[in-house]
């Protein structure tokens, strides 16, 4: 499986979870659609946090680009409030501490996008 498709499910995922709706505005937008998506706090090239769903937010189009061009200002401020000190010094620990551990293993790859696509149907059976 390739890591791309892997990303696709992932943000799948993270915008099922949140049953398409962006945690900052509270926008919903009814699926399919590519105007709620997968924001990365910390780099997708860092591998250690590339699939950590701490690092995933659900956001709308217009907040993700808005975030995207402030991630040391008000993304950080808003995903610290979020998650809390502890939570978030740790996932600052997990993206550069470790940046090279924690890529996924080809072997483990299949494991992840079952566990992913399990985690998508219990969300949509529970909504």
């Amino acid at each position: 499986i390739k890591e791309k498709k892997i990303d696709e499910i992932f943000s799948l995922y993270i915008r099922t979870k949140h049953d398409w709706t962006c945690e900052k505005c509270g926008t919903r937008i009814e699926p399919p659609t590519n105007q709620i998506q997968c924001s990365h706090f910390h780099s997708r090239s860092l591998r250690s946090v590339r699939f950590d769903e701490d690092n995933a937010d659900c956001l709308c189009a217009k907040c993700h680009w808005f975030f995207e061009h402030r991630k040391t200002t008000d993304y950080a401020d808003w995903k610290l409030q979020k998650m809390g000190e502890k939570e978030f010094k740790l996932l600052r620990q997990r993206a550069y501490l470790s940046s090279n551990i924690g890529a996924v293993k080809i072997i483990d790859r299949y494991e992840l996008v079952q566990q992913l696509k399990e985690k998508i149907k219990q969300y949509e059976e529970n909504n």
